[in-house]
């Protein structure tokens, strides 16, 4: 199958024998870019400054006709951000906005993809689903089939699970799918959990297969060793396959697109068996962070894996300069590089809201906004009574951190935990009034709920950003492998995998290396 990618339908639209679809991934790129850059004033603003700048009654932050908003109840701003409900009433330039935020933006739903009709989802043994949360089973039972069926259907039987953490996706690939896994994570803490889980996996499967076979009673759902996979192999060939797939080790150390599949290989062939670097690998990952992905990618393209399914998060960590002999992580095509697109911290970090979730989470989502009220009114009194020495108060060097409930319960509590963090004296935070703050500033939280309601709505656009940007990047990399060998490429596809409320992260890359004369299967 053709590289493809989840970009909205007016644009898919417009490929075709003369515009490839690389070029019109280009175009999109270059627009989404264009519309974030177009509404910069809109989210580029920190919530500190909100009332010390009067960020909402500011032309050039908000349209004057957009500060009806905030006078919208709280379910009116909820179904604006999260389903994109507009009022007739509204100005047309607040719905083109709010339409253009989803319009824009890659296609987030898998219902749409018609992923059933590639490969099946299979219930996972109870036994290995040991820790895991709901979350954490439904994103794994998913991504393990698709990882199965694109193992299977290009001749791979070794993982290389990066970022494997408590090895939840890595145990579910040994010892649901019977294939050879790899599990590598640089915190030693998360190795010890993966281990002790693995070793208690290990066990529990032993002792239901024994249990069975002397019952006499074989269930599916229990674990077995590989013997009869294949019923049209010969015994010899059998027992050589269990001894290279349904095994599960797990390594202790950073991976960064310097390192080399031997590398990561040779960690653990002196205690288990010898693996052979040269052999067919696919490398995953769930949800790994930041510059991880990149790194990941990169280490793909450069070794000797055949195959690549990922999914990145925690945009925010990624880095926008090279640093420590490691290449930056966004932008990775060089189309992205030459027009000189960036981000930011502020983008980065918008990146990373979940807008559709808000609905669906009344309470806590009111909650948010009233930390985001709380810290803009913070603010206020630091600067008006001079709480701080002169060269502290600045806005980037006050910094509070995460407040308990418990200081949540009243803007004092609040007020009062947050300046005895920045070492303000207790007889002065004693005498400051902080109920009198509260009722001038009480009328006006609604313009804070709505600023933060737009200000996140354009979190869809920049994540398409980042991943459209890391398509085109291993489009890029297939053009310089196919002039460079002739007869190589790479198959790339982008598409959403998960439900984008139970799992926000959802978008997953498959990348297959293929050689033209000889075609492997695709998913």
């Amino acid at each position: 199958m053709p590289s493809s990618i989840a970009i909205p339908k007016n644009y898919l639209e417009k490929v075709n024998n003369e515009y490839k679809l690389v070029d019109v991934v280009k175009d999109y790129i270059k627009d989404l870019y264009k519309f974030i850059n177009n509404y910069k004033s809109v989210w580029n603003w920190h919530v500190v400054d909100f009332y010390m700048k009067d960020c909402w009654y500011d032309e050039k932050i908000f349209p004057t006709e957009w500060r009806l908003l905030k006078d919208c109840t709280l379910d009116e701003i909820l179904r604006m951000t999260s389903l994109h409900e507009v009022k007739e009433e509204w100005p047309e330039s607040l719905k083109n906005y709010i339409h253009l935020t989803k319009e824009i933006s890659l296609i987030r739903n898998p219902e749409l993809i018609n992923l059933d009709n590639h490969f099946t989802i299979e219930d996972i043994n109870k036994n290995i689903l040991i820790g895991m949360n709901p979350k954490k089973i439904y994103e794994v039972k998913i991504l393990a089939a698709l990882i199965n069926k694109v193992a299977k259907s290009n001749h791979i039987n070794n993982i290389l699970d990066i970022g494997a953490g408590q090895a939840y996706l890595s145990s579910v690939l040994a010892y649901q799918h019977n294939l050879r896994v790899l599990g590598v994570d640089c915190d030693q803490i998360q190795i010890c959990g993966a281990s002790t889980r693995n070793e208690y996996i290990k066990r529990a499967l032993a002792f239901n297969s024994k249990k069975n076979e002397n019952d006499g009673n074989y269930n599916d759902e229990n674990y077995s060793t590989n013997e009869n996979e294949n019923e049209n192999e010969n015994k010899s060939d059998s027992n050589e396959k269990e001894k290279q797939i349904g095994k599960l080790y797990m390594c202790n150390r950073l991976v960064t697109e310097n390192d080399t599949f031997a590398s990561l290989i040779e960690e653990i062939t002196k205690h288990e068996e010898i693996i052979d670097p040269k052999e067919s690998w696919l490398t995953c990952g769930l949800h790994a962070c930041g510059d991880l992905t990149p790194s990941m990618i990169k280490l793909f393209l450069k070794g000797n894996s055949n195959a690549f399914v990922g999914i990145g998060c925690c945009y925010n960590l990624l880095t926008e300069e090279d640093h420590d002999n490691n290449e930056k992580g966004f932008p990775l095509s060089e189309f992205s590089n030459e027009n000189g697109f960036q981000l930011g911290p502020a983008a980065k970090m918008i990146a990373c809201q979940v807008t559709p979730k808000w609905i669906t989470q009344k309470s806590s989502i009111g909650e948010t906004f009233k930390k985001h009220f709380y810290r803009a009114l913070l603010q206020v009194i630091i600067f008006e009574n001079h709480l701080l020495p002169e060269e502290e108060e600045v806005e980037n060097h006050i910094v509070i951190g995460r407040m308990r409930k418990q200081h949540m319960k009243s803007f004092k509590a609040y007020a009062t935990e947050a300046l005895q963090r920045l070492h303000v004296p207790i007889e002065k935070i004693e005498s400051l009034p902080f109920e009198s703050y509260v009722e001038k500033y009480q009328h006006r939280q609604g313009e804070i709920i709505a600023a933060w309601a737009l200000r996140t709505l354009i979190s869809n656009a920049i994540e398409s950003l980042i991943l459209t940007d890391r398509w085109l990047f291993f489009q890029e990399q297939s053009r310089i492998l196919q002039e460079s060998t002739q007869n190589q490429c790479i198959d790339t596809h982008l598409f959403p995998l998960f439900d984008q409320v139970t799992s926000p992260r959802n978008m997953v890359f498959i990348a297959i290396k293929k050689t033209q004369a000889k075609k492997p299967k695709n998913f």
